[in-house]
């Protein structure tokens, strides 16, 4: 055969055609697919997740959280939680945790519930982190 046979539409290309359809022929069937979950069931397996998250980051040194059910904000924005530390230093907290010691959950001694403030909060009461305004340099 020719190099340039099965370009032409000679024996070699209608080989290939049909060892390629003869491969597909063969293949077994498709892995069926799972049944889709509802969303109770993966609400139950995110919370699990996050559960664990929380239980491997406290397990490393990384969580240390100023609330009694630890907050899931930190685990998934930043890996971590020094809210702990931080609130006893009367540095502010995350969300959650803030809204947490309003409902009496906070768990740090000595600390008044009424004093606790978001970074949020905190970023509000000082938007340049006591840096001077900008806009008011001369």
């Amino acid at each position: 055969m020719a190099r340039g046979d099965w370009r032409r539409g000679g024996r070699g290309l209608a080989g290939r055609v049909a060892v390629v359809l003869l491969w597909f022929g063969c293949q077994g069937d498709p892995v069926p697919t799972p049944p889709a979950r509802t969303l109770a069931e993966r609400h139950v397996e995110v919370q699990a997740g996050v559960q664990g998250l929380v239980a491997a980051l406290a397990a490393d040194g990384r969580y240390a959280c100023c609330v009694s059910v630890p907050c899931r904000w930190c685990a998934l924005q930043t890996a971590g939680c020094a809210c702990g530390p931080g609130l006893a230093r009367g540095e502010p907290v995350c969300e959650e945790c803030a809204l947490m010691w309003t409902k009496g959950l906070g768990s740090v001694e000595g600390v008044d519930p009424e004093g606790v403030r978001s970074f949020l909060e905190a970023m509000r009461a000082d938007p340049w982190c006591g840096r001077p305004d900008p806009g008011s340099a001369p």
